[in-house]
């Protein structure tokens, strides 16, 4: 139960002992204080055996400078602290008069259950005031040890996520299950499936692999956590499941709003994409210089190439816009570039726009525009912007495959 009152010295001498050298916070702390009951037992100063208290954020997160008692309980047996009131300039770390906190009850670092105020949380008031909490507190219980399995039985997978990760927007993003492992000699994991739980919907390259690919959507400046969870099944039909956390964080490329993804050249110009139809799964910038086949290659590829990885359905046709940060100068076109064809002028499926600041591409699967052939959901496509004089250069053609492989071969999509 909690009883607000205005802070009065007769209070303060009670309840919040000063010490000895002290100095005033830039704005008052909210102050809380109150008696501890751990399992229907008043704690007093003699029998505090190394209680500790913190109060944090409802989601957690510390105030600055934090707000707790390391100390125990004082002479009349009360906790005290000190919660620190937000000010833009002085104190931008601290709490919010009105918000919800919560505190937290330790007993030689082990957390207690905070049973009232319900989950530890209750309102911060405003700077300078006194409010009493009495806390009263539960020791959870151990949980039972878990049997051994019998010899031979079965025992369950362990799924492993992998370690969160912190992108920029438009990076492509590996997640990562390839630490999962199974106890059992026979057998062994036997499938593997991601799920996103949290954040903008991405399209997973696959949801069933080892290590899935996807795009980092477009964020705001304040940016945003996408939420992974990965379920690893062995052959016995046992499973475990492990979570990940993907942070995208703002590239700071502005200028494209019909964009749905904001990257960089190889080159290191801005650019945006836009996706009419299929869905991007993986998106780089390559440097062209890694090529060694001139035949009818372009010349000034100002972007460098863009290599995407698109899914559709089955021979269907994506159609992508892609936005530049410069208009197109006349006379240069689209090209692509691939193991099988080399360096192709990409015109009749490219169309720019009037002011020539944007190309839409149409790409089919297996088709024309899909690098590797084939007629399995997947689109392939590097490809950018250039200009061919009217007398390329005379070259050799035959390490286009092997070049090309360098960076298409090694990303094309296996089931």
């Amino acid at each position: 139960m909690s009883n607000k009152f205005v802070v009065a010295s007769i209070l303060l001498l009670l309840f919040f002992q000063p010490s000895m050298a002290w100095s005033i916070p830039p704005v008052p702390p909210a102050k809380i204080g109150g008696t501890v009951t751990v399992d229907g037992t008043l704690i007093t100063q003699e029998t505090d055996t190394g209680y500790t208290f913190v109060v944090t954020k409802q989601n957690g997160d510390p105030y600055e400078p934090a707000a707790e008692d390391m100390d125990g309980l004082n002479d009349y047996d009360f906790y005290n602290i000190d919660i620190p009131i937000y000010d833009a300039d002085e104190q931008p770390g601290g709490a919010t008069p009105g918000e919800t906190a919560v505190i937290h009850v330790y007993e030689d670092g082990t957390e207690l259950a905070v049973t009232s105020p319900a989950n530890g949380e209750f309102l911060v008031e405003e700077s300078g005031l006194l409010t009493q909490i009495d806390l009263e507190v539960t020791t959870p219980t151990p949980a039972p040890p878990t049997p051994s399995p019998a010899p031979g039985e079965n025992q369950p997978p362990k799924a492993d996520a992998g370690p969160d990760q912190t992108v920029d927007e438009g990076d492509t993003v590996t997640l990562d299950g390839s630490n999962s492992s199974d106890p059992d000699e026979d057998g062994g994991i036997v499938s593997y499936l991601w799920t996103q739980t949290a954040g903008s919907d991405v399209t997973l390259s696959s949801a069933a692999t080892v290590q899935p690919t996807f795009v980092a959507p477009k964020v705001d400046s304040s940016g945003e956590t996408l939420t992974f969870e990965l379920k690893v099944t062995d052959s016995g039909g046992l499973y475990d499941i492990s979570e990940v956390n993907i942070t995208i964080t703002d590239n700071g490329i502005t200028g494209f709003p019909d964009a749905d993804y904001t990257f960089r050249s190889s080159t290191g110009e801005d650019m945006g994409l836009k996706i009419a139809s299929g869905n991007l799964t993986r998106l780089s910038s390559i440097d062209p210089n890694i090529i060694s086949d001139t035949t009818n290659r372009p010349q000034d590829l100002i972007y460098g190439l863009i290599d995407m990885e698109i899914r559709v359905d089955s021979g269907a046709t994506a159609n992508i816009t892609i936005f530049l940060s410069e208009a197109a100068p006349e006379g240069y076109v689209w090209y692509k570039y691939d193991w099988t064809n080399g360096w192709q002028d990409y015109s009749e499926h490219a169309n720019f726009s009037v002011d020539r600041g944007s190309v839409t591409l149409e790409l089919q699967d297996g088709g024309f525009g899909d690098a590797d052939g084939s007629v399995n959901g997947v689109i392939i496509d590097p490809s950018g912007l250039g200009y061919l004089p009217s007398t390329p250069p005379s070259s050799d053609n035959g390490n286009a495959e092997s070049d090309a492989g360098c960076f298409i071969g090694a990303s094309a999509y296996k089931d």
